[in-house]
């Protein structure tokens, strides 16, 4: 899969970051970053959660791109979008929806297709113990699991205790297991709940269907509006 081939280049510039200054936020070698973007080598799971924090994406957005992604793309823009998500940012709340439907020229009232993280159990910023505890909550055994995505009993249960796996064994389990990539890996869960359900309709629709450049516009509306309160 060379995915990263073309997304990190271009989540980068559209960040306005040299590949200097992208190797540098990610403790990297600049030469590391150029052989990422020519796919000569493909980022470790770890490192993939260093760009996912720098650039403010999910991890399911970082590896599937716009057109494969189901879980929510933009983690800064919908963690801002919460804030103004009470009494005191209705008006703020009115003049975003009023831009975001004006940059989309369309209706943004329709429902949207995004998935989001809907399991109860507590995750740890551990891949290794997501894993388990949410075979576990499936009721799964580890030869079900490894028999489902293709592995061994010995792999799963090696990730279960130390090892990483290859992004597309990755990307397997998260399917299989219904849960996005980003939870699994990080513990933190994709799921955006909204108090005023009509903003938050458009936040997440502006989420799955706005360009990186846009989101951008709507999240310094999001910051003037917090400051503007402080």
């Amino acid at each position: 899969m060379d995915f990263f081939r073309d997304h990190i280049k271009l989540l980068r510039n559209s960040f306005g970051y040299t590949q200097e200054q992208l190797a540098k936020l990610l403790l990297l070698e600049t030469g590391t970053v150029t052989y990422y973007e020519t796919g000569k080598i493909q980022p470790s799971i770890q490192i993939l959660v260093k760009i996912s924090k720098v650039f403010g994406i999910s991890m399911d957005f970082l590896i599937h791109q716009d057109n494969d992604c189901k879980y929510p793309k933009n983690i800064k823009l919908l963690r801002m979008a919460k804030i103004l998500d009470t009494d005191t940012y209705y008006e703020a709340r009115s003049n975003i929806e009023g831009v975001i439907k004006s940059i989309l020229g369309r209706n943004t009232d329709n429902d949207s297709t995004i998935k989001q993280d809907i399991i109860e159990i507590e995750l740890q910023e551990s891949f290794h113990k997501n894993l388990k505890e949410i075979r576990n909550s499936k009721k799964l055994t580890q030869p079900r699991l490894a028999e489902s995505i293709g592995t061994t009993r010995d792999t799963i249960a090696q990730h279960e205790q130390k090892t990483f796996p290859p992004i597309e064994r990755l990307v397997s389990l998260a399917n299989y297991l219904d849960i996005s990539i980003h939870a699994l890996v990080t513990g933190e869960k994709l799921r955006f709940d909204f108090d005023d359900r009509f903003f938050g309709k458009t936040i997440l629709y502006a989420d799955q269907k706005l360009s990186l450049e846009d989101q951008k516009v709507i999240i310094r509306l999001l910051e003037a509006a917090i400051e503007n309160k402080k």
